[in-house]
């Protein structure tokens, strides 16, 4: 069973990150990408 706030949380970050792509390009998704897995 799916746990549905996992999903929701899933769901916004996508749009999130979609809506980040077409505003800023990929290269932000990559600086984004960079600072979480130094976290």
């Amino acid at each position: 069973m799916v746990d549905f706030d996992d999903f929701y949380v899933y769901f916004m970050v996508e749009k999130l990150l979609s809506l980040i792509k077409d505003k800023y390009g990929v290269k932000a998704l990559l600086y984004i990408d960079n600072a979480w897995l130094e976290e």
